[in-house]
């Protein structure tokens, strides 16, 4: 964890954790691939003679639009080197995709490792479960375009704030074990 941690001294100031590049080319390709597979199959299913069946250069003069725009989406994601998760003394700050933004340890219950299902295809996924003091401080942090993210998440975990730990580039126990002893110092 060393690459990832800023040091000051012989204490550990704060943790610094950058996107993983590799689950987003993960992303990228298998968005890349189910594009393929359905314009192959607009292209090759057999058709009827008559109706209102568009035509295969009709359907990709519009999803390959949608395709581009969601590759350089992938793409300046990757090239951005800001960090997607920052904890430190005062509290952490996300900005994974679901953007749950800066929260200080005073608002924060506990923080704990979940499980739960993520993605397209539901697959387990590791969490960080954050549970708050106070419900009213999550409207304010909260994306208001991750609203349906954070509905799922206060189903499977009981908080609307958890950060999915695949886009975190470090061993998710070591995290929520730093961000605990962060929550324990500031009660201290």
């Amino acid at each position: 964890m060393d690459r990832r941690t800023v040091y000051f001294g012989s204490s550990i100031m704060s943790l610094v954790l950058r996107p993983n590049r590799i689950v987003v080319l993960a992303q990228l390709g298998l968005a890349a691939a189910c594009i393929a597979v359905c314009a192959a199959v607009i292209v090759w299913w057999p058709r009827p003679s008559a109706g209102l069946i568009p035509k295969p250069v009709f359907i990709a003069a519009f999803t390959a639009p949608a395709f581009v725009f969601a590759a350089t989406l992938y793409v300046l994601r990757l090239a951005r080197r800001a960090p997607c998760l920052i904890v430190d003394a005062d509290g952490f700050f996300d900005d994974s995709p679901d953007k749950a933004g800066f929260l200080p340890w005073s608002a924060v219950e506990r923080v704990e490792l979940g499980v739960g299902k993520h993605g397209f295809f539901d697959q387990k996924t590791p969490f960080i479960v954050v549970f708050a003091k106070d419900a009213a401080m999550l409207r304010f942090v909260t994306n208001p375009f991750c609203q349906n993210a954070r509905f799922t998440n206060r189903k499977q975990f009981g908080t609307p704030l958890a950060i999915p730990a695949q886009f975190i580039d470090a061993p998710t126990e070591e995290v929520v074990a730093k961000m605990n002893a962060y929550l324990s110092a500031s009660r201290a």
